[in-house]
Formats: C-alpha cells, sequence, structure tokens
C-alpha cells in the first residue's frame, strides 16, 4: 500500500480517485476531464504516487554492501 504525507483533503481526495482507476490512460482521461484549476493539482498528486510507487519499489530491492561502500568513496 502506498502512503503519501502531507496531502492536503483535495489532494487526498484527488489520489483515491485517481488510485481507483484502471490504467495510466484512465488517470490521463480523468486528469484532461477536471476544470482547468484542478488540473494542476491532479497531476501534482499523480505524480507522487508513481514517485511513492518508485520509492516502496527501490525500498524493496536487495542491497549490495559492496556497491554502496565503491559508491560512499565518490560521493561528493
Amino acid at each position: 500500500m502506498i502512503t503519501v504525507e502531507g496531502f492536503s483533503p483535495l489532494q487526498r481526495e484527488l489520489a483515491d480517485k485517481i488510485w481507483a482507476l484502471e490504467s495510466f490512460d484512465k488517470v490521463e482521461e480523468f486528469i484532461l476531464g477536471l476544470p482547468r484549476n484542478l488540473r494542476r493539482a491532479a497531476i501534482t498528486v499523480r505524480d507522487m504516487l508513481v514517485l511513492a510507487n518508485i520509492d516502496e519499489f527501490v525500498a524493496e530491492m536487495p542491497q549490495f554492501p559492496d556497491v554502496e561502500i565503491l559508491v560512499d568513496r565518490f560521493r561528493v
């Protein structure tokens, strides 16, 4: 389950509606059907849901300590 902290009530409502849609095309259709003043908020919510989904996926990936040590050496 994806969790995004700090959504306003409007953003939470948009997120629930977007999350219930079956495909990315349906999400885009929903967003384009919104009044202009809500479209930007819906796009932001969509993007936040996508990023939260990516974060969850990456968090479940296996860790590679040897690679992390190498990356730390080159981190500025």
